[in-house]
């Protein structure tokens, strides 16, 4: 890919993994994309909503963020020497790592234990963790970025043996229910983030944005937030905003999103905005771009803010905007969640949504944040002492 190094080019690949694990990672049954754009939205009619509406919703966004509680504070002193299993979809990536340093300081604090089986990115491991825990008879079992359907019979499993199973990133955080036999998910916002890509590419095109939208439709919540995407076109700028969409496997992101984009850009020169939904893309579009020399004129839209991927806003290299959760946060909110359930919560709405710091980056924020600290890029937000009030401790 040129004006890549090799360094790069590996370090992206991770970067994919652990994007694609913050998007509930495997989807089995849905078939790998072929890499041709097969979804054209064209310019969407109707009246048009203000553009100034989205420009106020992105500056609200651009804010630090602010620690909201996912439910009312409660006693959590049952979660006291209590096991945890977790099952994670592989510990080879830095989104797991990065999680669980949340979950352990959590853990610490409640007195929790966290048995961690690493998966390996394999379903035949993640059914063997399952049967692990199941053996120990663990107080409740974590399933960490790994699509519920697959391990069906390993939940129904632990249900029998009366233990609690919890997922992560597998749902959408607007979600009514729960995945069956689950009593909790530790979600992301994916429709929010995808609502604010969408509102980035109107606002910074004035309300003619031209789109390319790469989706992996393995990913359980791909489609959502394509639609949420082209739903702000829909309501900024019907009649000026279009998008196509392309599917390509995470698999084949390395291989094939460089020369889609390049091809795209050659066949459309009027496109103006890439936008992969997750980060561990970007340099591949990126790299499509410079081989387009397009740079000037095509800009790069995502999701992650994935250390390393903000490299490319900070340098004002074709990234524009970049929406991030923040996942130490996430890590903290699971044991929560653990805390709850062992406390004998059920069907609330803090067991679905655990209000995640979110916060949008662009080229008007991105010089004010350390990148030397990016736990710092959320705002000056003191975990430990508001879970402790959560938690009354």
């Amino acid at each position: 890919m040129q004006g890549f190094s090799g360094w790069r080019r590996k370090n992206a690949v991770l970067v994919g993994i652990a994007a694609a694990a913050m998007a509930a990672l495997v989807w089995t049954t849905v078939a790998a994309g072929s890499g041709t754009p097969s979804s054209t939205s064209g310019k969407l009619a109707g009246a048009a909503a203000p553009i100034s509406q989205a420009r106020a919703i992105l500056a609200s966004w651009r804010k630090p963020a602010k620690l909201v509680p996912a439910g009312p504070a409660f006693n959590a002193s049952a979660a006291k020497g209590k096991t945890i299993g977790w099952v994670s979809i592989t510990t080879d990536i830095p989104f797991t790592q990065q999680m669980l340093s949340g979950a352990r300081a959590a853990a610490k604090i409640l007195g929790f234990k966290i048995d961690l089986c690493n998966g390996k990115g394999q379903v035949s491991e993640w059914v063997r963790c399952y049967s692990r825990f199941i053996g120990q008879k663990v107080d409740i079992i974590l399933s960490q970025s790994i699509d519920p359907k697959i391990l069906k019979s390993s939940i129904t499993a632990a249900n029998k043996a009366h233990i609690p199973v919890m997922t992560t990133s597998s749902n959408f955080s607007e979600a009514k229910t729960l995945w069956p036999g689950t009593v909790a998910e530790d979600s992301q916002p994916f429709r929010l983030v995808a609502r604010l890509m969408g509102d980035s590419a109107v606002v910074q095109s004035n309300g003619k944005a031209n789109a390319l939208i790469i989706t992996s439709n393995e990913v359980y919540v791909a489609p959502g937030q394509v639609k949420a995407i082209q739903g702000e076109f829909k309501k900024y700028c019907p009649a000026t905003c279009k998008s196509k969409v392309v599917n390509i496997a995470i698999a084949d992101w390395q291989t094939k999103i460089p020369t889609v984009v390049q091809s795209s850009i050659t066949a459309d020169p009027d496109l103006s905005y890439v936008i992969p939904l997750y980060d561990g893309e970007v340099p591949f579009a990126v790299a499509g771009v410079h081989a387009a020399n397009s740079q000037d004129k095509v800009k790069v839209i995502s999701f992650n803010a994935s250390p390393g991927v903000m490299d490319f806003l900070k340098n004002k290299d074709v990234l524009s905007a970049d929406v991030g959760v923040w996942i130490v946060h996430h890590g903290w909110a699971a044991m929560d969640q653990a805390a709850r359930v062992l406390a004998g919560q059920r069907n609330i709405s803090a067991l679905r949504d655990p209000k995640l710091a979110t916060r949008m980056f662009d080229t008007t924020n991105v010089g004010s944040l350390n990148f030397n600290k990016p736990d710092s890029w959320y705002g000056n937000l003191k975990l430990a002492a508001f879970y402790k009030k959560q938690w009354k401790k």
